[in-house]
């Protein structure tokens, strides 16, 4: 087994101690990202478990995860499902429409374990998909549908008693990944959330460091910048590196030939989307190239995707699987009494695992409505046309009874499984899986600038492990969208030359721009700046008042003193610029590796800088200001002064001179710079 790294001992020491702490809570959240190294701790502590005699279980929120789990620690792990939930007792809900007597709707509700058990701790893997929503399963519910809240309870963490709990959890993943469906955090890797919602503390610990191996990969690198995206909040930069094959982009006819001839090989990869409408189009592009042509059924070899969970067949929501034997096609249109009729479509088919060894067979009915639908579900029409043919096959038998729940957890036709094709699939399916190849399809994607996309790309980035093809993946950062716009008006003459001025030191060039600003915002103009031996002296004027002021300084750019100069013939046009002088020259200007505390102007600041490098134009000063950075620029004795605005989100929205400059030449080398691909 290979070795930890000093950063996964030290956690897995942190683990091995809270479980021996009497008064640890009861809860120790594991946080990673991609390439952490969170499996193979799990599998350092498995071996840690078993040298101490400590019960323990193996878990994870879907079946594939739990066969990766299992693969990876070499110990038998279970779905959550499979751990928590009784199979083979459940209740039957019914409504019935109140004019038809019709059935409309029907649920088994699958009650939640409540023996003993001895795992003094549940380790769950992927727990960033662990939802503590109730779905709207129209044929299936287990427990109360919060699968978090039955966790706990199962674990006897809820309802709060006075002794000390026996049993801990310990949850593992990433929280950089998608949250479950209908929720905005992943509520079992958050403490405030586990607080907030069950009164529940919980002891964390979080892998930085890319386990050392695979450091380096641009999958992994694209994965962390992503993520301190993700964390910093800063949604306006994203650029997937070519670095072939590792990285590379490609057309969708290489990406779907790709595909099958990957699955051809034995190696499946897959392709994945958004949308359940596009993953339909893409299987069946995948399906022509396999099979021949298109709109075939499913045959034997095809790769299905099994779209919610199977009890009856212990088949699980996002487990894959191989037909291995085909049936002919059974037709049934199911009349309703006063609306259209419904035709459904079963099929007889042997599946098998792809991976599992030996092969295990199942052998059960295919519900092939979903099969071509464009949407993720079947619709209620369907899922009430099912009941209303069980119920027509099975006159006799009394609603309710024991002998009618026995049936209908049994009947063939009723718990036929509904899947879709496996070759692409969205996003949130292929959450808990990995492949050796995967392709990410953009193209569903219209607006990239926020925390759903870059979470989104990443949980798909990751689920490759060694190569990453994409299609039309954007590339923009902070500028790509902004709208320059330039001082409306020409200078004059006067402001011309004063713009022109070369200071000899970086400091004075500070302050000029400074005292510029402070000057325009009080209405007094410069009509002329003269660098004198170690002086600067401005000629200052306000309709027809005139004054001169005059500061001192030293080789090091510090002001000595200053001074008003005689001619002046407005005293208080005089005094009002001395004071402006005084105050201004009393700040020392920002040092040159000076950053903004904020860390999107300090980014946005580190990225110019590195953007003009070489060009001859310098930053010489920046000010912070209400969704906005202020940069005042110099090059050849030509200065600018531009606003750079962003909105709440972050995004950087446009740039506007201030003042006028000499020409707009600078301007637009600065607009160019900034603006260019990196």
């Amino acid at each position: 087994m290979e070795e930890l790294s000093n950063e996964q001992q030290r956690v897995l020491d942190h683990v091995l101690a809270w479980l021996e702490r009497n008064d640890a809570p009861p809860i120790f959240i594991l946080t990673g990202s991609a390439g952490t190294g969170k499996t193979l701790l799990i599998r350092h502590l498995v071996r840690a478990l078993q040298d101490r005699r400590i019960h323990y279980a193996l878990a994870a929120p879907t079946g594939r995860a739990a066969r990766i789990l299992s693969e990876r620690t070499g110990d038998h792990a279970r779905t959550l499902h499979s751990l928590i939930y009784i199979f083979d007792r459940y209740q039957l809900v019914e409504e019935a429409d109140r004019q038809t007597d019709e059935p409309l709707s029907l649920q088994l509700h699958f009650a939640l374990r409540s023996a003993e058990h001895d795992a003094r701790l549940i380790i769950v893997d992927e727990a960033s998909m662990v939802s503590d929503t109730a779905g709207e399963e129209e044929l299936y519910r287990f427990g109360s549908g919060r699968l978090l809240n039955d966790l706990l309870t199962f674990a006897r963490l809820i309802p709060k008693r006075d002794r000390p709990p026996t049993t801990r959890l310990l949850f593992v993943g990433d929280p950089a990944q998608l949250p479950p469906v209908g929720q905005s955090v992943s509520p079992a890797l958050s403490a405030q959330y586990l607080r907030d919602t069950f009164g529940l503390s919980a002891e964390t610990a979080h892998l930085r460091s890319v386990y050392r191996q695979r450091k380096g990969h641009p999958i992994l690198e694209t994965a962390t910048a992503l993520r301190n995206a993700l964390e910093k909040g800063h949604y306006h930069t994203f650029r997937l590196p070519e670095q072939p094959p590792d990285l590379r982009p490609v057309g969708l006819e290489e990406a779907i030939e790709t595909t099958a001839t990957d699955f051809r090989r034995q190696n499946p990869s897959v392709l994945l989307c958004r949308t359940n409408a596009l993953a339909r189009k893409l299987n069946a592009a995948v399906r022509a190239r396999l099979w021949g042509r298109e709109g075939l059924p499913p045959q034997p070899g095809d790769l299905l995707l099994v779209n919610r969970n199977a009890p009856l067949h212990g088949l699980f929501n996002g487990d894959l699987v191989l037909v291995e034997t085909v049936g002919p096609l059974e037709h049934r249109r199911v009349g309703r009494r006063g609306r259209p009729p419904v035709d459904l479509y079963f099929r007889d088919v042997e599946l098998l695992y792809p991976h599992e060894k030996p092969r295990n067979r199942i052998r059960c009915k295919l519900l092939e409505n979903l099969l071509e639908s464009p949407d993720g579900q079947l619709s209620p029409d369907i899922i009430q046309a099912l009941l209303i043919d069980f119920y027509r096959r099975h006159p006799s038998l009394k609603h309710g009874s024991s002998e009618f729940r026995l049936m209908l957890a049994n009947d063939a036709y009723f718990n036929a499984l509904h899947v879709r094709y496996g070759y692409a699939m969205t996003v949130h399916k292929a959450q808990g899986g990995e492949w050796k190849r995967a392709t990410v399809v953009f193209n569903d994607w219209r607006h990239f600038r926020h925390a759903e996309f870059f979470r989104w790309a990443y949980t798909a980035i990751t689920r490759a492990r060694e190569e990453l093809l994409t299609i039309g993946a954007p590339s923009f950062e902070a500028l790509s969208d902004m709208r320059w716009q330039p001082a409306p008006s020409v200078p004059a003459p006067e402001q011309a030359a004063e713009n022109a001025t070369r200071f000899p030191l970086k400091a004075l060039e500070t302050y000029h721009q400074r005292l510029s600003e402070a000057l325009t915002a009080a209405g007094i103009e410069t009509t002329g700046v003269e660098l004198l031996q170690y002086a600067v002296r401005y000629h200052l004027a306000r309709a027809d008042r005139t004054t001169r002021i005059q500061y001192y300084y030293r080789g090091d750019g510090q002001i000595s003193r200053i001074v008003t100069l005689g001619g002046a013939d407005d005293p208080e046009l005089t005094q009002q610029a001395y004071a402006l002088f005084e105050r201004i020259l009393s700040e020392p200007p920002a040092d040159s590796g000076e950053l903004p505390e904020n860390p999107l102007l300090r980014e946005f600041l580190e990225r110019a800088h590195l953007r003009l490098e070489g060009s001859g134009i310098r930053i010489v000063h920046w000010k912070e200001m209400p969704y906005a950075l202020r940069l005042y620029f110099s090059a050849d004795g030509e200065n600018v002064t531009i606003d750079f605005y962003y909105n709440r989100r972050g995004v950087w929205t446009h740039a506007q001179e201030v003042g006028r400059s000499s020409s707009g030449a600078l301007f637009a080398r600065i607009q160019s710079l900034l603006q260019a691909d990196s």
